[in-house]
């Protein structure tokens, strides 16, 4: 019988495929993982079958080479689940009209897609003909290949990837062979090849696969240096890897082409991730987005899957309805989002909204200024900026060669500023429970911690050491301190006067305001409303429901109400009473939290209905709104 095992034995598959891909002297570690991979392959009884087992030749991979190896490379191998969605979604099935559209891969590793894509291809030709001769065996391989092609850095994947690809299709392999034992081997068009570096002006009908998931601090140099000099429009700034891939796969479809990859979720909302949603926004139909939880060995990355399509018509964009699916859910959710509001949204991929969160949002952000808008108003004059460079405990080391203190470094002691290494023998810290006898003068009052409302622990901070940024000391009189995290899904916010606080709060102060009602514990009132905390999980949260960190640049898009008419500012009068008699309290009042939300809806014409709403997101906290 002539099986897969004695097909590779035959064609010397393992000296031909290393000399295709110019491997012949791999490093050690490489030629050793090579050769236990062919190792067990052929202690595997590998034959054809049309199973669900659809990386048979990839599944050896993971289990021969370790997980950090691998992860090294962003290489992290694509669940059979996935990739029948991804195709289904796009619309590569046997159903469908594929027949001489091309399909790549660029990210293909042992090619899990490309395998399933083939099989796919491969019944859809078939069913042209009763019985399958060698001449018809021929043609429909000569098709495949012309129809699909995969890419990837990693040469070892790319051998294994043309392994699954002849064992996708040995049943017509068997045909030929029978027939003309000396057939000649023709290879898959899989390139090994940076991705980065395509030169491939070829246009696809579809563009599939699982991206490299690598931050830019893990990305090469060699690679880094690529993507600057390239021609892409999203790298810049804390770019990630996969986000270079959406682009490149986006330009190299057609118009009406089809993209599907699963990527981590942090492309929904993540600020540094903006520019690639406004680009995929500004050059597709998003036609999907899916929610499909961790799919690989790393635990910390979560994923969706998502489905674009080119389109060159703005106004086609403009009027798309993207579909959003959580298969988590049992049974899985579905719903529809018009894609225009994501620019609304600041090209956040908000997935969790329902409509009447729409409605609100769409009220505040149309008919309230932003606190950004507000700084920058003649009428007025506000300052936001974080406290002291420097991390809660106060460890700092001491450079010799600047002659100056910095922050104990998070990972290497290497200095930020001459990058000279550092004698770790020089750490010290500066925050204290009590002021050291000798240097009372020398020695500020510190906020440790601190709940809505309420300064829970102070300590004491050296104001003294040349090199660390201390920020104004103006800065830290009267003002509204606002913490990174939340408090039981709420904008944690209090007021404090000399107090210095580290880089994790933020001091927001008005200087100037032209309206005797506009004043500090009027905007505290404000921030620390349910109304606002809504509107910030809504607007800069994800489908986890996750409070995000709380960043200056997400405080500056907060929508304040600025009191003008004489109802509005006696009603802002009442706040500024509410929120100074609740900083007086010892034990947090209740009852004068909801008077304070019930002013703050009135102000801002929350109906009846849309309070109710919004209360849903606050059971935890066991206050009622309305």
């Amino acid at each position: 019988m002539f099986t897969f095992n004695k097909f590779i034995v035959e064609q010397n598959l393992l000296a031909e495929l290393k000399d295709l891909y110019g491997v012949k002297y791999l490093d050690e570690k490489q030629e050793n993982i090579l050769v236990e991979i062919f190792k067990k392959i052929m202690e595997t009884d590998l034959e054809y079958s049309d199973s669900s087992d659809i990386d048979i030749i990839g599944n050896i991979y993971e289990r021969t080479v370790d997980f950090e190896y691998r992860k090294n490379f962003g290489e992290f191998y694509t669940p059979k689940i996935v990739v029948h969605h991804i195709l289904e979604s796009i619309g590569y099935t046997s159903e469908e009209k594929i027949r001489y559209k091309k399909l790549i891969d660029i990210s293909c590793g042992a090619g899990s897609f490309l395998i399933e894509s083939v099989k796919i291809l491969k019944d859809f030709l078939l069913l042209d003909y009763e019985n399958t001769s060698v001449e018809i065996a021929k043609k429909i391989i000569i098709e495949i290949r012309k129809s699909i092609s995969g890419i990837d850095l990693n040469p070892i994947a790319c051998i294994l990837c043309q392994l699954n690809l002849f064992l996708s299709i040995f049943d017509l392999i068997q045909i030929i062979y029978q027939k003309e034992p000396r057939y000649p081997l023709i290879y898959f068009d899989i390139k090994n090849d940076n991705t980065l570096s395509l030169s491939d002006k070829e246009k696809y009908d579809f563009v599939v696969g699982n991206p490299p998931y690598l931050f830019i601090r893990d990305i090469s140099n060699h690679d880094k240096q690529i993507i600057q000099k390239s021609q892409l429009e999203t790298n810049i700034g804390q770019y990630d890897y996969y986000q270079i891939f959406i682009e490149i796969g986006l330009t190299l479809l057609k118009n009406h082409g089809l993209l599907g990859y699963i990527i981590p979720d942090s492309i929904l909302a993540l600020s540094n991730r903006k520019i690639i949603r406004r680009y995929i926004y500004e050059h597709s139909n998003i036609k999907e987005i899916s929610v499909v939880g961790s799919q690989f060995e790393d635990p910390v990355v979560s994923n969706v899957i998502l489905i674009l399509e080119k389109e060159y018509d703005a106004q086609k964009r403009m009027e798309n309805v993207i579909k959003i699916i959580d298969i988590n859910e049992e049974p899985p959710s579905k719903k529809e989002m018009n894609q225009y509001l994501i620019k609304q949204f600041n090209y956040n991929f908000i997935i969790s909204l329902d409509s009447t969160d729409v409605k609100i949002l769409g009220h505040l952000n149309e008919n309230f200024p932003k606190l950004e808008d507000l700084i920058i108003d003649k009428h007025f004059e506000i300052i936001l900026s974080r406290g002291v460079e420097l991390g809660k405990e106060g460890k700092i080391v001491y450079c010799h060669v600047c002659q100056k203190y910095l922050p104990f470094p998070k990972k290497e002691l290497i200095c930020s500023v001459c990058k000279n290494k550092i004698n770790i023998d020089t750490t010290e810290t500066i925050i204290h429970e009590e002021i050291p006898h000798k240097d009372k003068k020398r020695y500020k009052r510190f906020l440790y911690s601190m709940n809505r409302y309420q300064i829970n622990e102070i300590k004491y901070i050296n104001i003294d050491k040349n090199g660390i940024n201390y920020k104004d000391k103006d800065l830290y009189t009267d003002r509204i301190i606002i913490r990174q995290l939340n408090q039981n899904n709420l904008i944690c916010a209090t007021y404090g006067s000399n107090l210095y606080t580290s880089q994790s709060f933020y001091n927001l102060k008005i200087i100037k305001s032209d309206l005797e009602e506009f004043n500090n514990y009027y905007l505290l009132g404000l921030i620390n409303s349910f109304l606002l905390s809504y509107y910030f999980n809504k607007s800069f949260g994800s489908y986890k429901k996750l409070f995000p960190r709380i960043l200056v640049e997400k405080i500056k898009n907060l929508p304040i109400k600025v009191p003008q008419t004489d109802f509005e500012k006696k009603v802002s009068l009442e706040i500024v009473d509410l929120v100074k008699k609740i900083l007086m309290a010892k034990d947090f009042k209740k009852d004068l939290e909801k008077q304070l939300n019930s002013l703050v809806f009135e102000l801002y014409k929350i109906s009846e209905e849309n309070r109710r709403h919004i209360s849903q997101e606050f059971k935890i906290t066991g206050l009622e709104l309305c």
